[in-house]
Order: structure tokens, then C-alpha cells, then sequence
């Protein structure tokens, strides 16, 4: 393993997307053999002579696959002997696992094949759209509940209480009565402060170079789940204050929204906020306003920070006088221009299709190369595709390191002056 790591670091960035392309072409290969196999030993029973009740059994059990892996390939090996259409386009890279999941379920002799030509290379949030379309869910009721207390803090509760002696007890009859009794496990309580005291102590660059796999505490999720028609279930978690602000617009909405939908609140507040984010983002104003008005531009990222002293060897350049201003009446024009979309297209002509996390890009010539905000100069790119324009300028070494000095300066700034501090309490 460690051979194939050194040999892969040593081959060119064309060398390795070549190699890239062609092991996945003959992984789906590979992987549509592997489902005709599988198909093929569970309509033979064969499991059963490997002392394995079900074929699911044997794939976990024998052949080693999770179970999510197994779920996947087995359904899709079932539907591929009914439609060979299905492993067809599989190992054509039309359709992938999740794909034949979701469609599984909706798949006859009569629509399986326009089924297939519809969702080629489609994501996963618009099949599920589609499938909403075959089979409507009906309509959810409009509700508010309190969630209930976290477990987490109930057992640590438990475990604080368990060291504190009950009346009649001695202090050391409760000694031994804690060490008897099992203690929650550390791995659910330290996750947060291991990770804390690893950003603390590790130097920026560990920080940089760890960023990528840290370990987070799982977050609850909002969820919007298609019923078909073009209707959608929508499930959020508000904390005190925004369930206090949703009571208190439903009280004031209610000679407009009689029934007090949540339903008709929500939509109307995600237009209002849709309008007020696109005025301040990309410059759009109302036909009252001035058109000189001069209001923030779109936030930005750290990369940005190439502009600022960068040379085209890592050399630093003479920062630039001129004002990173854009004018609203430029901007409104960039981003009609770009259609509120990444501009970066490789050779093959694939344009990006990301719409978030976008910033103006000085194109033709850098900002801090004299660059002017004129339309001609600026586009559209998504953070990654800057960063990649930045190294192209200036080098990858040279951008990396500005990203570890802001990560150093940022360290820095959330250490609290200790000295200080003791001074003041004095």
C-alpha cells in the first residue's frame, strides 16, 4: 500500500485523472459483474449451502460487504435481472446504486425504459422529485412541538449524582456504591473538548492540514422531503427565540392569514429574505433607490487575500492604493451576465454549476496587478475555483502559505491576553 501511495505522488496532474477515469470505468465494470453474480447465486439458493439462511447473511458474514453495501447491491442485482436495461446503464455510469434504489419500487416493462432515460446522471434530490411525481404523498399538517430534553445532560445528571451520598448513607458507603455502578461512557461526552484541546494545541498548519478530518458531533439537520405535485415537507429545529418570533408573526399576520398556517409565514418570510439577500449580494435595487447607492459588497473569503500582496513567483508586490469597491451598477451587471453561477469551464467545455459561496474574481488582471472593477475584468467564481485561480497567479506553495498565516492570525486572535486580564482583576 505504502509502494501504490509513493507511486501516485509521483505522477503528473494529468497522468493522475487519466489513471482516475479509468479505474472507475473499470470498477462499474467490475461492479456489474459483481451484481450479475450476485443475482445469479441467490436465484441458485447457494447461500444455504454456506450454512447462511438468507443470501443477505452470506454477503456480511462471508464475503465481508456492510450492510448498507450489501442493501444496495442486492436490490440493485434483483432489479437487473428483471431489467438488464438497468444493469446496463449501471455500468455505463447513466445510473448509480441510489438511483435503481429509488426507483426500484416504481419500475414496470412499460416505463422502465423512459424511467431510465429521464434520470441519466440525475442527482439524488431530483429523483427524489420524480418519484414524488409517480406516487403523491398527501399533504402534512402545519405543527410546533417542544422537543424533549437531551439525553446527554440527563446521564451526566446521573453520573454527578451518583458520588453524592443519600440520606443515611456515608460518605463512603457512596464511594463504593459509584464504583459499582457503570459510568456513562467518555467517548459520548469528549468528542467536543478533545476537539478543543486539539485546536488549541496543534500549530495552524496541523490545524489546516486536519481541518478535513475532523471529528464533529452529528447536528440535527433540516430536512425537506418532496410529496410530489410540487409540494414539499419541510422540518426544521428553532430555538426559544425564533419559535417566539414565529408566535409573534402569527399574531400579527392573522388578518391576512386567518388560519394561522406556518405553512403560508415561512414561504412569505423566504421571499422577503430571498429579496433582501440578492439586493445586498449582488447589488439589485429597487427603481426608487439611487443607483449610485453604495451599499456592501459580497463578503469576502480569505483567499481574496492573494490581492493583497501577491507576486506571480511568491514575491510580495507593493500593496494597491485603489479601493476594493465595486460599483452596484457593475455588480448587477456581472451577475446578470453570469446568471448567478460559477464561470469556471474546463477543456472539455463542462461549466461549473455552483451557486453558492460565490465571489467576484478579478479575470483578465489582479487586483493587486492594477486590475480596475470593471465588468470586462470581473466574474463569478465559487470559492474552490478561486483558490484554484490564485494558485495558478501566484503558486500553490505561496497560497498556502497565506492561509496558514490568516490561520495563525486567527489562532492568535482567540487566545485571551492572560497578563491583562490578572492585571484587571487586581
Amino acid at each position: 500500500m505504502q509502494h501504490a501511495l509513493d507511486e501516485v505522488g509521483r505522477i503528473t496532474d494529468s497522468e493522475l485523472v487519466a489513471g482516475l477515469e479509468r479505474l472507475v470505468k473499470a470498477d462499474r465494470a467490475l461492479s456489474v459483474r459483481l451484481l450479475v453474480h450476485l443475482g445469479e447465486v441467490e436465484a441458485r439458493s447457494l447461500h444455504r449451502d454456506r450454512s447462511f439462511g438468507s443470501m443477505f447473511d452470506y454477503c456480511t458474514g462471508a464475503l465481508g460487504m456492510s450492510e448498507a453495501e450489501t442493501y444496495l447491491r442486492l436490490l440493485a442485482a434483483r432489479v437487473g435481472r428483471r431489467f438488464p436495461l438497468v444493469l446496463e446503464r449501471f455500468g455505463a455510469g447513466s445510473v448509480n446504486l441510489t438511483a435503481i434504489k429509488l426507483l426500484s419500487p416504481h419500475l414496470t416493462k412499460e416505463n422502465h425504459v423512459q424511467l431510465l432515460d429521464r434520470v441519466h446522471r440525475m442527482s439524488k434530490r431530483k429523483i427524489e422529485v420524480l418519484v414524488a411525481e409517480l406516487a403523491p404523498k398527501p399533504d402534512v399538517p402545519s405543527r410546533v412541538r417542544k422537543l424533549p430534553e437531551r439525553r446527554a445532560q440527563h446521564d451526566a445528571n446521573t453520573a454527578t449524582a451518583g458520588t453524592v451520598p443519600t440520606p443515611g448513607e456515608s460518605s463512603a458507603a457512596a464511594a463504593c456504591r459509584s464504583m459499582l455502578t457503570p459510568a456513562p461512557s467518555p467517548l459520548a461526552a469528549q468528542p467536543l473538548a478533545a476537539a478543543s484541546n486539539a485546536t488549541t494545541a496543534l500549530p495552524a498548519a496541523a490545524q489546516v492540514e486536519q481541518s478535513t478530518f475532523a471529528l464533529q458531533s452529528p447536528r440535527a439537520r433540516a430536512t425537506s422531503t418532496p410529496l410530489g405535485g410540487g409540494r414539499f415537507k419541510v422540518q426544521v429545529m428553532l430555538s426559544q427565540e425564533g419559535q417566539d418570533i414565529l408566535d409573534r408573526l402569527v399574531e400579527l399576520l392573522r388578518h391576512q392569514n386567518p388560519s394561522g398556517d406556518i405553512a403560508n409565514i415561512v414561504e412569505r418570510a423566504l421571499q422577503e429574505l430571498l429579496k433582501s439577500t440578492i439586493k445586498r449580494r449582488f447589488g439589485q435595487t429597487d427603481a426608487k433607490q439611487p443607483r449610485d447607492t453604495r451599499e456592501p459588497t459580497p463578503a469576502k473569503s480569505e483567499l481574496e487575500m492573494k490581492t493583497e500582496s501577491a507576486g506571480v513567483e511568491g514575491k510580495p508586490e507593493r500593496a494597491s492604493a485603489k479601493s476594493r469597491y465595486i460599483p452596484r451598477a457593475v455588480l448587477r451587471e456581472v451577475c446578470a451576465r453570469d446568471n448567478e453561477q460559477c464561470t469556471y469551464v474546463n477543456r472539455e467545455g463542462r461549466r461549473c454549476t455552483e451557486r453558492g459561496f460565490l465571489e467576484v474574481h478579478h479575470h483578465n488582471t489582479t487586483f493587486a496587478r492594477g486590475g480596475d472593477a470593471t465588468a470586462e475584468n470581473l466574474r463569478l467564481v465559487c470559492r474552490a475555483h478561486n483558490r484554484l485561480f490564485a494558485e495558478r497567479d501566484y503558486g500553490r506553495a505561496f497560497m498556502q502559505a497565506k492561509l496558514l498565516e490568516a490561520a495563525a492570525r486567527q489562532q492568535q486572535s482567540l487566545i485571551p491576553d492572560f497578563p491583562d486580564t490578572v492585571h484587571q482583576a487586581r
